[in-house]
Formats: C-alpha cells, structure tokens, sequence
C-alpha cells in the first residue's frame, strides 16, 4: 500500500470468492459485479453467483444455468441474471431460491433494469431487442426491435418513467415508460461507432448524455432528441458514465478519469491522468473518487484537485471497486491467482 493521506484505515474483510480450480480447469473469472447497502454480487464465467452480505458474515453461491453472466440487477432481495443461453433467472437472495427462468432472447443477454415493483423487468440482448417482462406472471410483455446491433447499454430514470437504450448500431432511443410497455419518443443519431454509455443527467433527469467507441461524448435534450452539445476525449472512448449534481464523471481507455459539468452545455472542469492503463472501474463518495485499472491498482483521489490521496497496488486484477456508504469500500481483485472480495475502511 502507498499512500498519500490515510484515508484507507483498514481491511475489515477479505474472502476469497470461490474455490481453486484444478489443474485440468479454466479458471473462472468476474463477468458482473453489483454492490448494494446490503449485498456484495459477483457473477463468474462459470455461470456462478457469489452473493456476499457487507459485514462478511455470511455467503452465498447460486449455481445458474446461464452459461456465462453477462447481467445482472439485484433490488431488495429479487436478482435477475442474464447471460450466453439467451435467458435470464430470477432469484430470491433471501432463500437462495430460483423463482423463473424466461425465455424469449434469441442471443446473449446483455442488460436487466428491474423496476422498483421488481414485478417489472426491462432487458436487451445481442439479438438488437429489448423486452418487457411481467415477472411475477412469468410473460414478456412488449418486444421492441429498434436498433440493428447488440444493445448493451441501458439507463432508467431516477423517477422510472423514462429509458434509454444505446447499441452497437451507434444510436440511442429514449422511451417512455407506460403501464403497457415502452412508446419510443426519440432516436439519437450521431455517433459513427457503438455506444459503450448513457445516462441521464440534470435536475429531475432533464437531458442524456451518450459515449461511443468514436470517442465522443454527447448531451443531449431528450424531450425533442436535439444534441445540445458534443466532446471529444482525446482519440479515446469513455467507457464509464457517472451522474453527479449537475456534472458527470467519466473514465476512458488512457487511464483517465474526468469531471464534467452539465448545467450550460458539457464542460470539462478536470482530467486526471489516474492509471497507466484504461480505468476498469470507478465510483465515488462525496469528494473522494476511488478507480481500479488494467494496472492492476487501485487509487483514491480528491474529486476537485484530482489529489491522490491513497494506492493499494498489490492486485494483478481489478474487476469491481466500489463505495458502500460513505465510510467503506469493497472491491474485487485477482491476487496470487484468486479471486478476492475485499472491503475497507475508508476515513
């Protein structure tokens, strides 16, 4: 550990997430990670499902017939999980219980948005659609087939009534949720290459903002699908999108991480040069922001002078980093050929 403050205290959990494969087996490695208040979920290659509560008092495995997990959304005690069998599970956390398998994807499931009923379900696939699924009747409700490449990236609105959905085709569609399904209000065209990101930005989630593999940003005005304003990041994609009060925070494929303001158009307040290698993962809390790299480190800096405040860099991988709160961090990280979840305290 190197650090320049002491802003990580201590390590108050450390377990390896599952066992050591044999010789004649390919070890299995993190595919999506999600942390809550209340739970650590980690999905692996093998089609496993890690769930870990965040006191490290107890863990569960759920054993999927998904193949490899590519989605998942865990609310309250309801998980639902996607991957290369084209259909999605549903468990319940609590009991460890499979509750539904659907059905209906013809590829990969991508992404899985559970609405705050958890009795609703929005999911995309490689297969260029998006579904609409009535859980607790185990149905697909609406199919829509807007886009002409993978869809695999996804943002709900804090008040769920709208959606955007953004595809390898390189464009974005904005939907409006309704009591029977999605009504498409906008296509956003204009990146050349997919896109890897969206959100929605601004006071009661008032624009959008997209990123491609064309290394542009883009913000947009949702309500008419005009882009107010567009940016490039220097010959390299973002690959992740954070919402902060009226701004954004970015990581890309060069190691940086950026602060963006939205309130007048799209600015940019900061860039940090963080990691030798692109930025895997990334999150903050207050003024502290913490990223894992390709690096294999894991850094803490200050949000508005980019200070580094602390670096722990004994991983040989860095798959998920993440606050808990305000006061602990969990991540997940390779060392000494396993797969570890830890959690810290942070000050």
């Amino acid at each position: 550990m190197e650090t320049g403050s002491s802003l990580v205290e201590s390590c108050i959990f450390s377990q390896q997430v599952s066992a050591e494969s044999s010789v004649d087996e390919v070890e299995a490695v993190p595919t999506v990670c999600q942390f809550t208040l209340e739970f650590v979920v980690i999905a692996m290659s093998d089609g496993k499902i890690h769930v870990f509560d965040i006191h490290g008092t107890s863990k569960e495995t759920l054993s999927t017939s998904l193949g490899t997990i590519w989605a998942l959304n865990l609310r309250g005690n309801t998980l639902a999980s996607g991957g290369t069998n084209n259909s999605i599970e549903i468990w319940d956390v609590s009991t460890c219980e499979r509750k539904q398998i659907l059905e209906g994807h013809t590829s990969t499931v991508r992404c899985i948005v559970l609405l705050s009923d958890k009795n609703r379900m929005i999911s995309t696939s490689r297969d260029t659609t998006i579904r609409v699924w009535n859980i607790r009747e185990s149905i697909c409700e609406d199919v829509l087939a807007a886009h002409a490449g993978t869809v695999r990236a996804v943002a709900m609105s804090t008040a769920e009534n709208f959606f955007i959905s953004g595809s390898h085709d390189g464009t974005a569609c904005v939907w409006r949720i309704t009591d029977n399904g999605l009504r498409r209000l906008h296509t956003l065209e204009g990146h050349k290459k997919p896109i890897t990101c969206v959100l929605f930005v601004g006071d009661k989630d008032s624009r959008a903002v997209t990123a491609g593999m064309d290394c542009y940003l883009r913000l947009w005005d949702f309500e008419n699908g005009t882009c107010l304003a567009s940016f490039e990041s220097q010959s390299t994609p973002i690959n992740q999108i954070l919402k902060k009060d009226e701004g954004l925070i970015t990581s890309d494929a060069s190691g940086c991480v950026s602060v963006w303001s939205t309130k007048d158009a799209l600015e940019l307040v900061h860039r940090f040069q963080t990691h030798s290698l692109g930025v895997v993962s990334l999150d903050f809390s207050g003024s502290k922001i913490v990223s894992g790299g390709k690096d294999g480190l894991v850094r803490f800096r200050d949000l508005e002078s980019g200070h580094l405040q602390e670096r722990l860099k004994d991983a040989s991988a860095v798959w998920k980093v993440g606050f808990l709160g305000s006061d602990r961090v969990a991540l997940v990280i390779s060392r000494d050929g396993r797969t570890m979840i830890e959690i810290w305290n942070t000050s």
